[in-house]
């Protein structure tokens, strides 16, 4: 398995519904169980989130352009 860092700009929805599956985080999220996606928004880039997968994230493409 590979873990690769989402981005914080996207963790938000993801940190919504984590809470809401699996309310025994609460203790670990300063967002109350009841609050918006906005909510979390504000402390995303706070809390790390990884997705998993069987194999390795591709490179990043290069925006470089060959001399």
């Amino acid at each position: 398995m590979f873990l690769t860092e989402v981005e914080a700009d996207d963790r938000a929805p993801i940190l919504h519904r984590y809470l809401a599956v699996a309310p025994g985080t609460r203790p670990r999220l300063p967002v109350h169980t009841t609050a918006a996606v906005a909510d979390f928004e504000r402390i995303a880039s706070r809390i790390p989130v990884f997705r998993i997968s069987p194999e390795p994230p591709a490179p990043p493409v290069s925006e470089a352009r060959p001399p």
